[in-house]
Parts: structure tokens; C-alpha cells; sequence
């Protein structure tokens, strides 16, 4: 309805939505219906032409994630999931990071960058890091700011995220490449199951909206 009728706004805010959900680590689901039933006027008067199935095929990676007696209910994409992955770079997607609570998301200065937000933060997607081996957290991050703080947080596949398990770094204008040692911190043993990044503090923590891109994370020796 919000398109009236136009069928290439409709495909391009379709495509658009469905980009930004993929980019910034969510899993598309899409009904399978919607792949199966073309339009039509009589059965089908609300579903997408032939062409515009194929379109939607063509450009994501579409497999079935939940079947009924052998038949596929919904199909969706894969997320960027990668257990093994120790390093994130976020100049055109999250790569399985989901972001939360913050105002303006965008990507530019090669990362993921916003203004302000009530609890700015990103969640890293699962993962089984040894932490006897990976000792030290890198983040490389812009800060239009004189004074701010970052502040990790890691958990096991098990755990929950707290403050005890944190650690918070201090920032500087401009863009940093911040390491912090990990070695010895509370609940830094084992596997390390995921990470959280909060970039700057949320709105009550700060005095004035702060602009912060976030360009990659990475865990080292």
C-alpha cells in the first residue's frame, strides 16, 4: 500500500530492508510461500510476479531453515556465523555482530558508525575462542569525542554477560586502535563463547551525543 501499486518502488524498499537486515547479522526469513505462489489475480492478488521471485533467489542465498513433514515452511539466509572467526571487519557488514540501541546506524569511514544511543552496543555472533591462547582484544574505533570509554564484555557458551566479566578502555579523539589484556581477568578461562562491544556509555553516562564508528575487532595472542 505504501508503494501504490509502483511494483519497482516495491521490489527496491523490499531489497533495501532486506540488505540492511542482511549486513548488519540478521537471519532473513522468508514465508515459502511467498516463493511458491506467484501472483496471480484470482488466488494470489498480494504475491510478487514470477520475475520478482527470481530476482529475490538470485540475490540471497535462500535454503530452507524450517520444514513440516519434509516440506519447507520457511526459508531464510544463512547468518555470517563463523565459530572459528577471531577477527571482524565492519567497513560493509557486521559479519554476524548484531548492533543495538543506537541512533543513526550507517556505514562509512570504512565501519559501523552512529550518534548517541540509549545503550549503544554490539554483540558478537557465537563463537569458541581459547582464552589461554587469545590473551589480548583489539578494536579499532573513531571517536568524535574528547573524552569517552569503551567498556567489553566476553561470556562462556554457558554463561550470561556481567560486569564482572568487562573491562573498560579508555578513548581518545579521532581514530585509535585500542589492545586490551584479558590475562587474568574474571572469566577469561576456558572457551570464551562471545563478545560484546559497548563503544561509548549510553545517554546517561554521557553528557552530549557522541559519534563513534566502529571499524573492526579482533582477538590476538
Amino acid at each position: 500500500y505504501r508503494c501504490g501499486g509502483d511494483r519497482g518502488q516495491l521490489m527496491s524498499e523490499l531489497f533495501a530492508q532486506l540488505d540492511w537486515a542482511h549486513v548488519t547479522g540478521q537471519a532473513v526469513v522468508i514465508d515459502q510461500l511467498i516463493l511458491d505462489q506467484p501472483r496471480d489475480a484470482e488466488r494470489n492478488p498480494f504475491g510478487l510476479l514470477p520475475e520478482e521471485i527470481a530476482a529475490l533467489k538470485e540475490r540471497y542465498p535462500l535454503s530452507p531453515i524450517v520444514e513440516m513433514d519434509g516440506w519447507p515452511i520457511f526459508s531464510g539466509t544463512p547468518r555470517f556465523d563463523n565459530p572459528d572467526a577471531t577477527a571482524w571487519a565492519f567497513a560493509s557488514d557486521l559479519q554476524g555482530w548484531n548492533a543495538w540501541g543506537m541512533d543513526q546506524p550507517r556505514f562509512e569511514r570504512a565501519g559501523w558508525c552512529f550518534s548517541g544511543g540509549a545503550d549503544p552496543q554490539l554483540k558478537g555472533p557465537p563463537i569458541r575462542a581459547d582464552a589461554g591462547r587469545f590473551t589480548h582484544l583489539e578494536i579499532a574505533l573513531t571517536l568524535d569525542a574528547d573524552q569517552s570509554e569503551a567498556q567489553i564484555f566476553w561470556r562462556a557458551p554457558d554463561g550470561d554477560f556481567s560486569l564482572d566479566n568487562s573491562a573498560r578502555v579508555p578513548l581518545t579523539r579521532g581514530r585509535q586502535t585500542y589492545s586490551v589484556s584479558l590475562a587474568g581477568a574474571p572469566a577469561w578461562e576456558g572457551v570464551i563463547g562471545q563478545l560484546r562491544v559497548d563503544p561509548i556509555p549510553g545517554a546517561e553516562g554521557q553528557s552530549a551525543p557522541e559519534t563513534a564508528c566502529v571499524h573492526g575487532v579482533r582477538l590476538l595472542p
